[in-house]
């Protein structure tokens, strides 16, 4: 990594799915180790990896947690919760929906005609290209924001939250990447359905029990490694000993994953990415 910092060629140094805060602080110690300076002095006589030399650590920086997002008084006033959602404000989306129910709006209208219509908007521009992970990830951070707020209102009233569908979804055992699994989570939630995730690394046991426990619709199983996506199989066999395979359906994905793999093991479904996601959980349904 030195090489690519010492040389200015990155603007940016993070890490992937199991990356802890110590991690992340012993990197920003190598980048910036006093506060204001790129690279530090050099100390005579010491070589780096480069051929060039080692930089002086100097003081440990301070890594500071950013701010939670206050919305700015125009942006508050003038966004409705829907464009909230889209843009991906989380406090302002909060805000709006906080300034609807004030105002008399019904929980249940708030639901159907703001936050699923917006992240059907985002997930149609992630398909066309015009937004990206981060889009979708931020809008559905704002649209779970709003709906906290909702639905002990709804509860409240015996109104209840209407569901599309019942869905467990998890990164099969052995796999710790839960980015593209919480992104389809979100997009499903922000859809309608009623969304039970149960994280990374989930065994075969874990997933049957959640899916009777939950009298669960659907079953998603993610994986973004060659080496996992083989235990998917693992999982409809257990959920075939349990007999409750023919009570749900399964739905397969992740980077590594095939249609024609998803067809192999006998799931009913495989979508490539989150927007798909939706829309193959809706005709499963259906």
């Amino acid at each position: 990594m030195w090489k690519m910092i010492d040389g200015h060629l990155v603007n940016l140094i993070g890490g992937c799915c199991g990356t802890t805060h110590e991690h992340i602080r012993k990197i920003a110690e190598l980048v910036n180790p006093a506060e204001g300076c790129f690279v530090s002095g050099y100390r005579p006589g010491e070589v780096s990896v480069t051929g060039g030399h080692k930089p002086q650590v100097a003081a440990k920086p301070v890594v500071e947690t950013p701010a939670k997002e206050k919305p700015a008084a125009s942006e508050s006033s003038e966004m409705g919760l829907k464009d909230a959602i889209i843009a991906g404000k989380e406090a302002v989306a909060v805000e709006a929906t906080k300034k609807a129910i004030e105002a008399g709006a019904n929980p249940a209208e708030l639901i159907n005609t703001q936050m699923i219509e917006a992240m059907s908007v985002v997930g149609q521009r992630f398909s066309e290209g015009k937004a990206f992970v981060p889009n979708l990830l931020m809008a559905g951070r704002a649209m779970k924001a709003a709906l906290g707020i909702l639905k002990p209102i709804m509860e409240a009233s015996g109104e209840g939250v209407q569901s599309a569908g019942k869905i467990v979804i998890g990164t099969v055992k052995g796999d710790l990447h839960d980015i593209g699994k919480n992104l389809v989570a979100s997009m499903l939630e922000g859809s309608g359905f009623e969304v039970i995730n149960v994280g990374i690394d989930v065994d075969a046991e874990t997933f049957v029990k959640a899916v009777v426990d939950n009298e669960a619709d659907i079953l998603c199983l993610s994986a973004l490694l060659t080496t996992t996506m083989t235990y998917m199989e693992d999982c409809l066999a257990a959920l075939e000993a349990a007999g409750v395979r023919k009570k749900v359906k399964i739905m397969v994905g992740g980077a590594p994953v095939t249609e024609e793999f998803a067809r192999e093991i006998g799931a009913d479904g495989y979508s490539a990415n989150a927007n798909e996601a939706v829309a193959l959980a809706k005709r499963l349904m259906s």
